[in-house]
């Protein structure tokens, strides 16, 4: 990882002129090693349940769900050693998801994924993730643009001008460097968005979510009335859509 970096926030504006910085107010994580893995060291305020124990590559850990905390992952901070990025394992004893909870609704731009690189012992790169916004999920596969990080075009895929307020990591895929193939790190999580114009579940233009537009999406869901009910823009309005604005509504205005 380049020493000259720069990131003065975890969310930063795609665009200069059209969004300000942003902070990821928390994070959950399904299926987490905990800190101590393969002699590496993470931080997590949050509540930590213990799932179980497993191990990956030879090295064994105490498998956790965390839930509602800020830690490694949003401190600001890329990491540059095992002391300050979380090591993860990645096989059938452990498959993590990661979601992040941003301060605002956006739409996204780009992601990076930053995580430490740096000799023999240290596990190579996250060569593919999945990327869940309103319960649209794509598979993408990553740019290192530089040593150690991940880059993720989020921009022309079927996410793109989603209007979110969260996003979900999983399904991790390992270029099995270091032959380490069963773990992988990440020291910090940016996304690239601009804030989403207006609220998305308001449909009557009230300025709120209220029962009035849940009421209009249902009668736009029956009707087939794409314009309105075609959330995830394929074309179709389905149970994928339905749940899409669920979300949206329960984020409200």
């Amino acid at each position: 990882m380049t020493a000259d970096k720069s990131i003065a926030v975890v969310l930063v504006a795609g665009l200069a002129s059209a969004a300000s910085a942003q902070s990821i107010l928390s994070y959950d994580i399904l299926d987490a090693a905990e800190s101590g893995f393969g002699g590496w060291a993470h931080q997590y305020d949050g509540a930590i349940e213990n799932t179980g124990s497993g191990s990956a590559n030879g090295f064994a850990f105490d498998r956790a769900d965390y839930s509602e905390g800020s830690g490694t992952l949003n401190d600001g901070s890329p990491g540059n050693n095992a002391s300050d990025t979380q090591l993860f394992a990645n096989n059938s004893q452990a498959d993590p998801r990661i979601t992040v909870f941003l301060d605002d609704t956006y739409t996204i731009d780009d992601i990076t994924l930053f995580s430490f690189d740096g000799g023999n012992t240290i596990p190579g790169r996250i060569q593919s993730v999945d990327v869940t916004i309103n319960g649209v999920t794509v598979n993408f596969k990553t740019d290192e643009f530089t040593f150690g990080d991940e880059f993720i075009e989020v921009g022309g895929s079927e996410l793109d001008g989603l209007a979110t307020s969260s996003v979900t990591f999983s399904n991790f895929g390992h270029d099995g460097g270091n032959n380490l193939p069963e773990m992988f790190c990440i020291g910090e999580i940016e996304i690239n968005g601009q804030p989403a114009d207006g609220c998305p579940a308001d449909l009557d233009g009230d300025d709120d979510a209220d029962a009035d537009d849940f009421f209009a999406y249902l009668d736009a869901f029956a009707a087939g009335d794409l314009a309105v009910c075609d959330l995830d823009q394929d074309d179709d309005c389905d149970a994928d859509d339905f749940f899409a604005y669920l979300d949206l509504f329960a984020q409200g205005c």
